[in-house]
């Protein structure tokens, strides 16, 4: 993940990342630094024997960021209008979020939990938020967890938040309603898993291999 990484054998912390999105339930956490040493940038849980000195910068920059400095105000104020700029982009996800997207090929609503986003550059130079989530799929015979990733390119000043090709669900203008619409449409598309016979009429699609959407009409 790109806020907190396990598979290391020291684990690490990106601190701007997880200040701002656990720093609202550290007290539910109930988060203590008398058992974590610093090394470099990351952190080790030490559960075997007590560490003498808390680590008190790291604990300092904890509680700061809970403070209501003058970003983090800008941030939230911006948050209540619904509104996002790119450089913000990071704190509008927090691990595990419910979000909402929409179908590469048919553009029906989605909904898909997010993982990590990293910033990423195409060879022609433009930039663009790389946003890592997952999602329930079938192969016709089993269910199982895949992940997509959906691109939010980069933008200048505002933005609805709305308008991304990916975003929280509560930010949608009718989160209860859309919710609903897309657990009936996961339970009607878990039922047709196996072999049925149906009759349909309109468009299919499939992905090819550079990645392309390829439709054509039945």
């Amino acid at each position: 993940m790109r806020c907190v990484s396990l598979a290391d054998a020291t684990p690490s912390v990106w601190l701007t990342f997880t200040l701002w999105n656990f720093g609202s339930n550290s007290d539910r956490l109930n988060v203590t630094f008398s058992s974590i040493s610093v090394r470099s940038w990351s952190c080790t849980t030490n559960i075997s024997q007590t560490i003498p000195r808390p680590l008190k910068p790291i604990e300092s920059c904890w509680n700061t960021s809970r403070l209501p400095t003058a970003r983090s105000s800008s941030t939230l104020t911006s948050f209540s209008r619904k509104e996002i700029t790119y450089d913000l982009l990071w704190a509008l996800f927090r691990p595990n979020t419910e979000a909402y997207a929409t179908c590469r090929g048919t553009g029906a609503p989605r909904c898909v939990i997010y993982n990590h986003c990293e910033e990423m550059k195409r060879l022609a130079g433009s930039r663009y938020l790389h946003v890592s989530t997952r999602f329930l799929n079938s192969d016709g015979r089993v269910l199982g967890e895949t992940t997509v990733c959906i691109e939010i390119d980069i933008f200048r000043g505002a933005k609805r938040i709305e308008l991304l090709s990916v975003y929280p669900l509560e930010y949608h203008p009718e989160p209860d309603t859309t919710r609903r619409q897309i657990i009936e449409c996961g339970r009607e598309y878990v039922s047709l898993m196996g072999i049925h016979h149906r009759q349909y009429d309109g468009t299919v699609f499939y992905i090819d291999d550079v990645g392309e959407i390829v439709r054509w009409y039945i």
